[in-house]
C-alpha cells in the first residue's frame, strides 16, 4: 500500500519532467539524485547470459561446500535478486518524497514540518502509554520489539528516539521563526510555558526509550538549535527586546533539560551498564566490512546481508539472536553495492558538505529568515541521521528514510516564499487589479489659472 502511494506520488512529481522539453534546475536535480541509484539497482538485478564475476558467490560457501545460490544460465551481480527487488521497492518512498519536495515552496514545506512534528508528538504519547501499561501493552504494534521501553510507532527504541530528536530540531526551528515580540505579556508567558512542557516531553521520551545514541544525538540537536537561533539573530539590531527573548529561550532550554534528566535518568543509567549489545554491534559491522573487501568490486547485492553474515559468522560467535542488519550503514552499503555504492556515498557527503557550508554562511536576511532557518534545521537533522547510521540502521526504516529524503529535498533546492498558484489566483479574483486608464486621472473641472501649480521657470 505504501509503495503504491509512493509510486503515484512519484508519477505526479515526475510529470513536469516529461511535459517540459527543456529541464530546469528542479528537473536536473531530480535526475542527478535518482538516476545513479536506479542505475546501481538495475546493474545488480539485470540478469546476464554469461558469467562475469563470481567473487561474492564465495561468501555464501563454507568449507568448500557448494554455494547457497544455485547456478543458472543467466546470472546477476546480486546474490539475492529477490531481496534486491524488495529493497528497490522500499526505495520508492524516499525517492518520491525527494522528487515532490523539491517542487514545493516555503509555505508548503513548513506545513509538512508541522505534520512531522505532529506525528512525532502522537508517537510520543503512544510511547508514554506503552511504558505505563508495561510489557503487555496492546499499543505495541510489533511482535519483535523492545518490551520494556517506549517505541511509539516503531519496533526499535533507537528509531523512536531519533524521531524525537528530529522533532526537537523542528521545535527549535519554530522557536527561531516565531514572531511573538508584539504579543501581550500574558500570551508570551503562556507560550514559553507550553514550549517548555513540549521540550520536556520530547526529552523525557528519549530518556524513556533508553537509547544511548538518542541521548547523545539529543544533546547534538540542542546545540544545533542554539546555533540556528543565535545565527538567525547575529545580524539583527541589538536591543532590549532581543536580549530578553534570548535570555528567556536559554532559561527555558536549561529548565527543560534539568526536568527531563531528573525524569528519566534512572531508567537511562541502566543502559550504560550493558555491554553485550555493543560487542555484537562491533561484530556485525566488522564482519560486514571484512566481507565487503571480498565482494569487490560489485558487492554482494542489496538486501544480502542476512545470508552473507550467516555464511561468514564464526562458530564461537553464534548466538540465539537474529542479525538482520550490520548496525553500520556505511559498512553494509559497502558490502552490498561495492565500489559503486562507496562512490555514491562519497558524492552525497561532498554535496551535503558544500550545501551545508553555504547555508550556514548565508547572512540572515529578514525577508527570508524562515527559509534560512529551515535549511539550517535540515542540515542538523541530516547530520543526526547520518551519525545514527554509524551505530544503527535508521535509514532502513520507511518513516525515517522519508524524513531524511524530505530534508535532503529541502536542502537541494532553495525554497521560495511565494504563495501557491491557486492562492494567488483566488486573491486575484477577490481583488482584481484593473488597468487604470490615463484619462481617468484627467479632471473635468476647469480650475482658475491662479490655482494651478506651475513649474518654476
Amino acid at each position: 500500500m505504501t509503495q503504491a502511494a509512493a509510486a503515484l506520488l512519484l508519477c505526479v512529481a515526475l510529470w513536469p519532467n516529461l511535459k517540459r522539453p527543456e529541464w530546469g534546475v528542479r528537473e536536473r536535480t531530480i535526475a542527478v539524485a535518482v538516476l545513479p541509484v536506479a542505475l546501481v539497482i538495475a546493474l545488480q538485478i539485470f540478469p546476464l547470459p554469461f558469467r562475469i564475476w563470481a567473487g561474492g558467490e564465495s561468501l555464501l560457501a563454507r568449507d568448500g561446500a557448494s554455494a547457497i545460490v544455485p547456478l543458472t544460465a543467466w546470472e546477476t551481480f546480486s546474490l539475492t535478486p529477490q531481496a534486491t527487488w524488495a529493497a528497490a521497492a522500499s526505495l520508492l518512498v524516499p525517492i518520491a518524497i525527494f522528487c515532490a519536495v523539491v517542487r514545493l515552496n516555503y509555505q508548503q514545506r513548513r506545513m509538512l514540518c508541522w505534520i512531522v512534528l505532529g506525528l512525532g508528538a502522537l508517537s510520543l504519547v503512544i510511547g508514554f502509554f506503552q511504558v505505563a501499561q508495561g510489557t503487555g501493552s496492546s499499543l505495541r504494534f510489533y511482535s519483535r520489539t523492545n518490551l520494556t521501553e517506549a517505541v511509539g510507532f516503531f519496533a526499535n527504541r533507537n528509531h523512536f528516539a531519533i524521531l524525537l530528536v528530529v522533532c526537537l530540531v523542528l521545535l527549535g526551528y519554530w522557536l527561531t521563526t516565531a514572531k511573538v515580540d508584539r504579543w501581550a505579556f500574558s500570551s508570551k508567558l503562556l507560550l514559553w510555558v507550553a514550549i517548555a512542557l513540549v521540550f520536556v516531553s520530547f526529552l523525557s521520551g528519549v530518556m524513556l526509550a533508553r537509547s544511548r545514541a538518542g541521548v547523545l544525538l539529543a544533546m547534538l540537536a540542542i546545540g544545533g538549535i542554539a546555533a540556528i537561533y543565535f545565527a538567525s539573530r547575529r545580524r539583527d539590531a541589538s536591543g532590549q527586546g532581543n536580549y530578553t527573548r534570548t535570555r528567556t529561550v536559554v532559561s527555558v532550554a536549561l529548565i527543560a533539560m534539568l526536568l527531563a534528566v531528573q525524569f528519566g535518568l534512572g531508567r537511562l543509567a541502566t543502559r550504560f551498564e550493558e555491554e553485550s549489545l555493543d560487542s555484537l554491534r562491533l561484530r556485525f559491522a566488522g564482519a560486514a566490512a571484512h566481507s565487503a573487501i571480498k565482494s569487490l568490486p560489485f558487492g554482494s547485492g542489496i538486501g544480502s546481508f542476512v545470508p552473507v553474515y550467516g555464511a561468514v559468522e564464526k562458530s564461537d560467535h553464534v548466538r540465539p539472536l537474529y542479525a538482520n542488519r550490520a548496525h553500520n550503514d556505511l559498512a553494509e552499503i559497502f558490502l552490498e553495492t561495492g565500489i559503486l555504492g562507496a562512490i555514491l556515498v562519497l558524492t552525497f557527503l561532498a554535496w551535503f558538505l558544500r550545501l551545508g557550508w553555504a547555508v550556514w554562511r548565508t547572512p540572515s536576511d529578514p525577508e527570508a529568515a524562515g527559509v534560512t532557518a529551515l535549511n539550517r534545521a535540515a542540515t542538523v537533522i541530516i547530520v543526526a541521521l547520518l551519525l545514527h547510521s554509524l551505530v544503527d540502521y535508521p535509514l532502513r526504516t520507511t518513516a525515517l528514510a522519508a524524513i531524511f529524503a524530505f530534508f535532503c529535498g529541502v536542502l537541494a533546492i532553495p525554497a521560495t516564499c511565494e504563495p501557491p498558484a491557486r492562492f494567488r489566483h483566488r486573491q486575484s479574483q477577490l481583488h482584481p487589479r484593473e488597468k487604470v486608464r490615463p484619462e481617468a486621472w484627467v479632471s473635468e473641472v476647469t480650475w482658475p489659472e491662479d490655482w494651478q501649480r506651475t513649474a518654476p521657470g
